[in-house]
């Protein structure tokens, strides 16, 4: 599988789901969502009878991730509780 960098601009959803590492039909649940409730699923574009994921909108998906993966930074011994 090529590296997302290498990927056209607008993948198709099989595309978009190689990238995400999830299944054809999972890929096409999410559009399905993202189309009735824009702020969940899988950004998506119709061109005619074709749908198309913008990469950019698989980059933020996956720079989110890292981001959420990471956890939330340590407290420094001299922070005090709040209560």
């Amino acid at each position: 599988m090529p590296s997302i960098n290498d990927m056209p601009e607008l993948l198709t959803v099989e595309e978009a789901a190689a990238a995400l590492r999830i299944s054809r039909s999972a890929a096409y649940e999410r559009t399905m969502r993202y189309r009735a409730t824009p702020a969940t699923g899988i950004p998506v574009i119709r061109l005619g009878s074709r749908l198309r994921v913008p990469k950019h909108s698989i980059v933020m998906m996956l720079d989110a991730v890292h981001v959420m993966s990471q956890g939330l930074p340590k407290p420094e011994d001299n922070d005090q509780n709040l209560i």
